[in-house]
C-alpha cells in the first residue's frame, strides 16, 4: 500500500520539485476533492473515475420517535434499531475506462499503451 506521503515523495522525485512543495500542492488537490464530494457534487477526473455521494439508511435520530423510550446504548445492552435509523451517506466511485483497462492488462501482465 502507498501511503499519501511516499506518493508525495515519488512525484517530488518525478518532477524536480521539493517534497514541502509536493506535500502542499497534493494536500490542496485532495482536499479540493473532499470539498466537492461533501458539497453532494458529482466529481469526475477524467480518465480516472466518478465519485458521487449518496443518502442512506432511515430518518436522522432526532426525527425517530422511540416506541418504548430512548434507547439503551450500554455496552452489555445494546439497541441496534437505532443504528439502522441514522442518516448516513457513502460515497460510490465509477472507474473509467482507461483505468480499468489499465487495471485489466496489470492483472493480466500485458504491456500498458
Amino acid at each position: 500500500m502507498t501511503t499519501k506521503a511516499e506518493l508525495d515523495r515519488q512525484v517530488a522525485m518525478e518532477t524536480g520539485d521539493d517534497i514541502p512543495t509536493t506535500t502542499a500542492t497534493t494536500t490542496l488537490f485532495l482536499q479540493k476533492i473532499v470539498a466537492a464530494i461533501a458539497s453532494g457534487e458529482e466529481l469526475r477526473l477524467r480518465g480516472f473515475g466518478r465519485f458521487r455521494l449518496t443518502r442512506t439508511g432511515g430518518v436522522t435520530p432526532m426525527q425517530y420517535k422511540w416506541k418504548k423510550g430512548p434507547p439503551h446504548n450500554t455496552p452489555g445492552n445494546r439497541n441496534n434499531d437505532d443504528d439502522r435509523q441514522c442518516l448516513r451517506f457513502r460515497v460510490h466511485f465509477s472507474k473509467s475506462e482507461t483505468l480499468t483497462r489499465a487495471i485489466r492488462e496489470k492483472q493480466h501482465g500485458k504491456k500498458q499503451r
